[in-house]
C-alpha cells in the first residue's frame, strides 16, 4: 500500500501543477515562476498532498506494524470526492459552470466530499469501538483507547477537511442562490 499511497499524492500533485502550468498566462514563464505561482494559489492543498506524501504515509506504516488496513482503505476512499472536483475544471474551462450541469456536479461534488471525507473519521472511531467493544453510547471515549499518535494524526488529517467543507459550502450557497436568481427572471 505504500507503494501506492505516495505516488498517489505526489501524481495528484503534479497533475494539479501541470494544469496550472498550461494555462496561457503560464506557459513561457520559467519553471521556478511556474513553481511560486502554483504555491500561491493553493499552499493549503499542495501542504496537504506533501505532508500525505511524505510524512503520514511513511509514518503510517512505521507505527502501524501491519495492522490498520481498513483505516488506509478509508482514507483512500476519500478520494472519491476528487472526480467532481476535476470535472468542475472542467465544466469552468468549457463556461459551463452557472448550468444546471454545473449546479449538479457542485452538489454531487458536496455530498460526496461529506460522505467521504467530512464523515470518515467519526466512521472510523466507530468501527474501532464495535471492534474494542467500547459500549455504543460513549463513543466519545474512542479516542481514549487508541494511542496518541493515531488521534493526533487524525486531527491533522481531517482539521482541513471541515475548512474545506465549509468553502464547499459557501460555493455551492452562492451557485445556488445564482441559479435561483436566474431561473426567477
Amino acid at each position: 500500500a505504500l507503494c501506492v499511497a505516495s505516488p498517489y499524492f505526489i501524481y495528484d500533485l503534479f497533475a494539479m501543477f501541470w494544469t496550472l502550468s498550461r494555462k496561457p498566462e503560464l506557459i513561457d514563464r520559467s519553471l521556478p515562476k511556474q513553481l511560486q505561482v502554483f504555491w500561491k494559489t493553493d499552499p493549503l492543498l499542495i501542504s496537504h498532498h506533501l505532508v500525505l506524501a511524505l510524512v503520514c504515509t511513511p509514518l503510517f506504516f512505521l507505527l502501524s506494524k501491519g495492522r490498520g488496513d481498513l483505516f488506509l482503505a478509508v482514507f483512500f476512499m476519500q478520494e472519491l470526492s476528487s472526480p467532481f472536483f476535476n470535472f468542475r475544471v472542467i465544466i469552468r474551462q468549457a463556461g459551463q459552470s452557472d448550468t444546471s450541469l454545473g449546479l449538479l456536479n457542485s452538489t454531487l461534488g458536496c455530498v460526496f466530499f461529506f460522505c467521504f471525507r467530512v464523515l470518515a473519521l467519526p466512521h472510523l472511531y466507530h468501527l474501532y469501538q464495535h471492534s474494542a467493544g467500547v459500549r455504543i453510547s460513549h463513543l466519545y471515549k474512542v479516542p481514549l483507547h487508541l494511542s496518541w499518535h493515531c488521534n493526533v494524526g487524525s486531527v491533522l488529517l481531517f482539521t482541513p477537511q471541515f475548512y474545506w467543507f465549509a468553502l464547499i459550502c459557501k460555493s455551492l450557497w452562492r451557485k445556488l442562490s445564482k441559479h435561483e436568481t436566474k431561473n426567477i427572471d
